[in-house]
């Protein structure tokens, strides 16, 4: 699971994800991560996908997540 240990109350967090470019795979996330409308993003299964999920910490055991998905070159 995408879980942290020491996260700072009023930190913002980025993780950006890139899809393998022949074998998929997906995030498990902790439940101490929250996310609008109580889903947590299914990652981008595309080659080379791109994938960015921004974590607000809130306190030591509550982080909001938002995401954007697919990025790619134009």
């Amino acid at each position: 699971a995408v879980g942290f240990s020491n996260h700072k109350a009023g930190a913002s967090y980025i993780i950006k994800v890139i899809q393998h470019d022949t074998i998929p795979a997906d995030l498990d996330w902790s439940t101490n991560i929250k996310f609008p409308g109580g889903t947590a993003p299914i990652i981008s299964t595309g080659a080379d996908a791109i994938d960015v999920i921004t974590l607000t910490c809130i306190s030591s055991t509550e982080l909001l997540g938002n995401f954007s998905q697919d990025y790619q070159v134009t």
